[in-house]
């Protein structure tokens, strides 16, 4: 009775300190705790699946780092972000620091967008503002780096201080002439702002506006202003254009602080288009990259195009640096290679059927320029207003060797390939592109989690679907409901931003797709890695081929460096730490184990000494009481011994 009762306790005892020990070391799995409450007067919240959800009436509570909401601890796992109709006002730093936010959207009935809001929001690619919206306070967008395209609705009333600070990917601003209040700071170390229109009646230029915003190249001020303020266009080195039709053009000129910049007046009207360039070479000098960025803005787009080319050079089969290619002597046994690559990303946000025709012209006018490359790639993003598209319109864009990718409001990324796709494919018909995603339990898909994903129109030709599904880096297994069976199409691994992308031959509406997560018996190996987690998986565009099968479905596939799909160092890095779990289990075992051998000897030798004083039918009793005081004596003195600095040898 001892050995079996003593050994069963002691198994348990080592299994709960080993775990203890692995939590305070932070061996512990990320929990996303959903839940629910109030964030406001009539104002309530709702946490599920990495969305969360506003609702209600009224305005939401404002919060600081003294009362921070109570949804900050889950803000890692927190992918977007739906307020509906009815709330008026976006709480001050509600938002702040959630990285991994992608998808933001708000209602018509929000007037106030409070201070550091979206601060750091570093995901966030693009919002759009409700028409209705009246202050964006302090700091409300300040360091959300990825921000590239965002619309100030006319009413617009207050623009508060850093309220754009330090967004990077911001290409292009344009306020409108209902703000009254513009403050300092607000769109400094923007570094790819390239055009910015004012069009309210200021009468000086703020303190440090446009401060380090090295591509900024056209500028547009109301004829009101009269002076800008220190440092408003310091080390904008690219500024070439500055639009005024004011009378103090000189007075004007004399007070701004240029750092660099070899700005002059224009007092023609502004066509919106703006261009800046920049060249440089990598450390080692062998590959040269010219970036330029154009952009252009109408009142029925914006069309932001940016032209990243790369070119090396090899001699007789070997990278070389220029300078090493500028002493090269040429000759009959001396092979010089030239390899160039193009990439270009066109961004544009089309309001109606002639910003439609806008993009088109400016796609059109790309690949001629492109006509001669023979390594190039050419990929369009276009943020409609409305889910609904007119397949005429789409079909404008459609074009061999450009993908195009339309992202809808409630952000859904459908990817098309002109390779795959042709504009006679999508003018059939007009599309609805929403997509309405949900939990569901099906019993014949072994998954913890499973959504139910049905397609408001069909779409008779192959596309690639990003769905928000919030498990970054796990698993995505789609199937498409048969009557009462369900086909298996693939597995696909989700990206950083919690979005699965899906490859369909076609889309059907009558047809239920589910998608499972972490499906038991899938592994990394059967999994198609998307092309934002190349790197990641240490893959590049060499690696990877592109398949397509007899129903003209294509899946991008990459070599990968390990069985489980990771990079080289990163099977070297688990490895480690799984080698160093089990090396510390192994001499926790060991010591426990010896602890309750030398324990067990001194009771031993104890125990007929205690006899002597006990009758002999209350022998089994005492046995049980000296064996449970023995255990609890034993998980003290590891407890003590841990808190003392760790485990001694004996």
């Amino acid at each position: 009775m001892y050995n079996s009762s003593f050994k069963l306790h002691s198994v348990r005892r080592l299994a709960a300190l080993v775990l203890a020990l692995m939590l305070a070391a932070g061996v512990a799995m990320p929990v996303l705790a959903d839940g629910s409450g109030s964030c406001g007067d009539g104002v309530s919240w709702s946490l599920s699946d990495g969305q969360l959800t506003i609702s209600g009436k009224g305005a939401m509570t404002d919060f600081s780092e003294e009362n921070m909401p109570p949804w900050f601890e889950s803000a890692a796992e927190i992918t977007s972000i739906k307020v509906g109709e009815g709330v008026t006002h976006i709480g001050a730093q509600a938002f702040y620091g959630f990285r991994n936010l992608s998808s933001v959207s708000l209602p018509s009935t929000v007037r106030v967008i409070g201070e550091r809001a979206f601060k750091e929001c570093t995901s966030l690619g693009h919002i759009k503002l409700p028409a209705g919206l009246s202050s964006i306070r302090a700091s409300a967008f300040e360091s959300c780096k990825a921000l590239n395209s965002v619309h100030l609705p006319d009413g617009l009333r207050s623009i508060g201080d850093a309220a754009f600070y330090r967004c990077y990917a911001l290409a292009s601003i344009s306020i409108p002439a209902s703000v009254e209040h513009l403050g300092s700071v607000v769109f400094a170390y923007c570094s790819n702002l390239v055009q910015a229109t004012i069009k309210c009646p200021l009468g000086r230029l703020p303190d440090w506006t446009f401060y380090g915003c090295k591509k900024l190249n056209a500028v547009v001020l109301p004829e009101t202003v009269s002076s800008a303020g220190e440092y408003a266009f310091y080390e904008c080195e690219q500024l070439e254009d500055i639009y005024y039709t004011g009378v103090s053009q000189k007075e004007l000129s004399d007070n701004i602080q240029n750092g660099g910049n070899s700005a002059g007046f224009v007092s023609g009207e502004y066509n919106g288009a703006g261009s800046a360039s920049e060249n440089y070479f990598d450390e080692s000098g062998s590959v040269n990259t010219n970036e330029s960025t154009t952009i252009v803005e109408t009142d029925n787009s914006l069309v932001l195009k940016e032209v990243t080319t790369e070119t090396s050079y090899e001699v007789n089969g070997e990278k070389i640096s220029v300078e090493e290619l500028s002493q090269t002597e040429s000759g009959e046994e001396v092979i010089i290679d030239t390899h160039s690559k193009t990439n270009v990303s066109i961004e544009s946000s089309v309001n109606n059927s002639e910003g439609w025709d806008e993009l088109a012209q400016e796609v059109d006018k790309t690949l001629v320029e492109l006509k001669e490359e023979e390594n190039k790639q050419v990929e369009i993003t276009v943020f409609v207003p409305e889910a609904a598209v007119g397949g005429a319109d789409l079909s404008k864009v459609i074009e061999k060797g450009v993908v195009v990718n339309i992202s809808t409001p409630e952000n859904v990324l459908w990817r098309l390939d002109g390779d795959y796709v042709s504009a006679k494919d999508v003018a059939k018909k007009d599309y609805n592109f929403s997509v309405t995603v949900t939990e569901a339990k099906v019993g014949k898909i072994d998954s913890d989690v499973v959504y139910k994903v049905k397609f408001a129109e069909d779409a008779a030709f192959p596309v690639t679907v990003g769905i928000r599904v919030g498990h970054a880096y796990q698993l995505a297994t789609l199937y498409m409901k048969n009557g009462f069976s369900y086909d298996e199409m693939h597995t696909v691994i989700i990206d950083g931003n919690g979005m699965a992308w899906i490859t369909l031959p076609e889309v059907q509406k009558k047809a239920t797709y589910y998608i499972g997560v972490d499906v038991e018996g899938k592994t990394q190996q059967d999994a198609v890695i998307p092309a934002s987690l190349y790197e990641k998986y240490g893959l590049t565009e060499e690696t990877v081929a592109t398949l397509t099968d007899s129903h003209g479905n294509y899946y991008e596939v990459g070599e990968r460096t390990s069985a489980w799909g990771i990079t080289a160092g990163e099977f070297a890095l688990y490895i480690g730490i799984a080698l160093g779990v089990i090396i510390l289990i192994v001499s926790l075992a060991m010591f426990t184990l010896n602890k309750i051998r030398k324990d067990k000897e001194k009771y031993q030798v104890e125990k007929p000494k205690q006899e002597e004083n006990y009758d002999d039918d209350d022998d089994d009793d005492d046995d049980l009481l000296d064996e449970d005081e023995l255990r609890m004596q034993i998980m003290r003195e590891l407890l003590e011994e841990a808190q003392n600095g760790g485990l001694k040898d004996d």
